[in-house]
Order: C-alpha cells, then sequence, then structure tokens
C-alpha cells in the first residue's frame, strides 16, 4: 500500500468516526432532553427517579465516548511508517470500544431503560403491557447494537490484520 493511499484510508477512516462520535453525541443530547422534559414534567416520583437515572446514564455513555473519540490525523510531514502506526493504532482504539461497548455505553443505557421502565410498571394494573413491552424492545436493542458493534469489531480486526 502506497503512502498516498494509506493516507487517504487513515483519512476517510477519521472522518467517518468523528461522523459517527458526532451522531452519538447528538443522540446523547437528545436523550438528556426528552428524559429532561419527563423529569421536569412527571407528577410521581418512581418517573423522575427513572428520568433521572436516563439521565446519568447516559452521561455516563457519553462520557466514555468522548474519552475514546477519534483522534486527529498526525502532520502531513511525518513519514510513512508513523502515519502507518498511528492508523494502525486508531483502528485498534475503535476496535477495543467497540468490543467493550455493552460495559461503557450499551450496558448502562440498557439498566436506564429498565429503570425507567420498572418506574413505569409500577404505575398499577392499566400501564402494565406496555413497560413490558418497552423492556422487551429494549432488550432486543441492547442485543442488536451489541452484535452489531461486534461485527464492526471483527471488520476493523481484518484491516488492521491487512496493514500487517
Amino acid at each position: 500500500m502506497s503512502v498516498s493511499q494509506l493516507e487517504l484510508k487513515a483519512a476517510q477512516f477519521q472522518r467517518q468516526a468523528r461522523v459517527g462520535d458526532f451522531v452519538e453525541y447528538f443522540g446523547c443530547a437528545l436523550v438528556v432532553l426528552s428524559f429532561g422534559s419527563f423529569l421536569w414534567t412527571a407528577v410521581d416520583l418512581l418517573t423522575r427517579i427513572g428520568s433521572l437515572a436516563m439521565i446519568l446514564v447516559t452521561l455516563v455513555a457519553g462520557f466514555q465516548l468522548r474519552k475514546h473519540k477519534a483522534q486527529s490525523l498526525p502532520s502531513i510531514d511525518r513519514v510513512a511508517s508513523s502515519l502507518l502506526d498511528f492508523h494502525r493504532a486508531e483502528l485498534a482504539r475503535r476496535k477495543h470500544l467497540l468490543e467493550r461497548s455493552w460495559q461503557l455505553v450499551t450496558g448502562p443505557l440498557v439498566l436506564g431503560l429498565l429503570v425507567f421502565t420498572a418506574c413505569l410498571a409500577s404505575r398499577g394494573p392499566s400501564h402494565v403491557t406496555a413497560p413490558f413491552v418497552l423492556c422487551g424492545i429494549t432488550a432486543a436493542m441492547g442485543v442488536v447494537m451489541t452484535i452489531h458493534n461486534r461485527l464492526q469489531a471483527k471488520r476493523l480486526q481484518r484491516e488492521i490484520d491487512e496493514l500487517k
């Protein structure tokens, strides 16, 4: 692989990572605003507790995403070997984040949604079926997100192996 191809591939990966990071930050902001409105307008204490739990776990997830955000490319005057090392390290960093996403992001968000759902279920028998449906959707969403992230991590590992 030539230096220009490597530079192009690294720049494309960084651009995709930054766009992905922005979408995740936007999603976190949307969740915080949505559950903040629930926190503000809810009449019962349990719904407020569930909303607060969602806000807190979303902030933790956002912090983890920020901590593992995409890095900027090294300056053009660096040698090709350092660009290769940088790109390989960035692929490995992103792969590691995707492999641990259940612990860092997906798990806390699913847990927060389950707490919120439990608070909704405690309202009484007239509101029982909807929270269980939401709980099932939440669990399925967590599984789908985890499978997607694992597949992306395997794709990144193949790219890392190609660079060796």
